[in-house]
Parts: structure tokens; C-alpha cells; sequence
């Protein structure tokens, strides 16, 4: 395997609760210890690769997997990590998580929306609200502070991984323009593309995106 020729690794699941529409497991969550044994020889076999990682974390059980998080992210300073949809986390978790991490970067997926997902009452409560826009689709000041202290950091993404969610793709993005639209342009363009062209090694061109770039 070449893996120069891949732009990232996707998707280990490390903690991931059961949601509404999917599927039931023991316990309502699928869960892997970030510093188990095989855990830990992946990013050891991984090392060096200049690949970056997505993780799943959601960070509805924060006291229990903020302090191992923290120190799988310490293990390996030169690997970036994404984490999809922000880990779901509030403006406080994101915050820490990328003050604390430089080598951790966040999507924005699935982040302007209210709607409730998460099967479990316990874990739902423990859940921070979903939405980083009020219910008028205002971004909250919480939230525009993160933007704005963590935009290298941030990246846009729609989560389309399921064929229903690609029949409201145009309404996915018009939510995610109105959502970039008020933040000043050159935070919204970094969160947009440059962010991740950057980060992923590719170029954009007249003719679309280019091949990863040989280092």
C-alpha cells in the first residue's frame, strides 16, 4: 500500500451512540478505548505516514473520556486527528480539545440542526444541544468565538453517508452558506476549503481539486 497516495484515514469509531434512525448495541453505543493495546498500534503502524486521522468521538460522556482523549492526542504530537461534527460537543469542549491539541481539527457536519438523535435518555441528557445556530439560524456568540479564536482549525463537511440525506443535500448546504455567511469572509473561506485544502494536501485550480501533492 502506498499511502502517499491516500488524503486521510476515515473512520474510527471510538465512542458513538446509537441514534434514532440507526442501528441498536449493547449498552446503546458502540465504544473503543482510545489507549487500548490495538488502538495504539494502529497509530504506532500509522506513525510517520503524514496521514491525517479521522476519529469519531462524541463527547456526550466527557468526564469519563476527556482525560483519555487528552492523552491520545499527547501520545502522538505530529499526527492530526479530525473529529467529525464537532465530537457534538459544547463551545467549552471544543474549545479545551483544540486549545490544548494543536495537532486536532473539528468538522462542522451535522452542527446546523436541532434535530434530537441519540437513542439513549441518559446519554441524550448528558448531550450538549445539538445546534450551533439559535432557532432563528443565528450563530450563538458562544459559538462565533470558537469560530473566530479556532478558524485554522475548523473544517466545513455535510455527513451525506446515507442516500436520504443526499436527497436534501441542496438544503444541507444552503443551511451551512447561511451559517458561513455571517462570519467575516476570511474566517468563512478558511472554514470552507482552505482549511482542508491545506490540511489535506490538495490544491484547487481552475479545473477543480488536484492530486495530493508529492512530498
Amino acid at each position: 500500500m502506498r499511502y502517499k497516495d491516500y488524503a486521510f484515514v476515515s473512520e474510527i469509531i471510538y465512542r458513538h451512540a446509537d441514534k434514532e434512525m440507526g442501528e441498536s448495541n449493547r449498552g446503546g453505543e458502540r465504544f473503543t478505548n482510545p489507549l487500548s493495546t490495538e488502538s495504539l498500534a494502529l497509530m504506532e503502524h500509522l506513525r510517520g505516514m503524514g496521514i491525517p486521522i479521522m476519529i469519531h468521538w462524541e463527547m456526550y460522556d466527557w468526564e469519563k473520556d476527556a482525560r483519555a482523549f487528552g492523552e491520545f492526542f499527547r501520545r502522538f504530537p505530529d499526527q492530526k486527528f479530525i473529529i467529525p461534527h464537532m465530537g457534538f460537543g459544547s463551545p467549552a469542549q471544543v474549545s479545551e480539545i483544540l486549545n490544548r491539541h494543536d495537532n486536532v481539527y473539528m468538522t462542522i457536519s451535522k452542527r446546523s440542526v436541532w434535530l434530537p438523535a441519540i437513542k439513549d435518555r441518559t446519554k441524550a441528557a448528558a448531550a450538549p444541544p445539538l445546534s450551533i445556530v439559535d432557532e432563528s439560524g443565528k450563530i450563538t456568540e458562544e459559538w462565533k468565538n470558537t469560530f473566530t479564536l479556532f478558524s485554522g482549525r475548523l473544517l466545513f463537511a455535510t455527513d451525506t453517508h446515507k442516500n436520504y440525506l443526499w436527497e436534501d443535500y441542496p438544503d444541507i448546504i444552503r443551511r451551512y452558506r447561511l451559517l458561513l455567511g455571517q462570519l467575516p469572509g476570511e474566517i468563512a473561506e478558511k472554514i470552507a476549503h482552505s482549511n482542508a485544502e491545506q490540511l489535506y494536501n490538495i490544491q484547487t485550480g481552475a479545473d477543480g481539486l488536484q492530486p495530493p501533492r508529492s512530498k
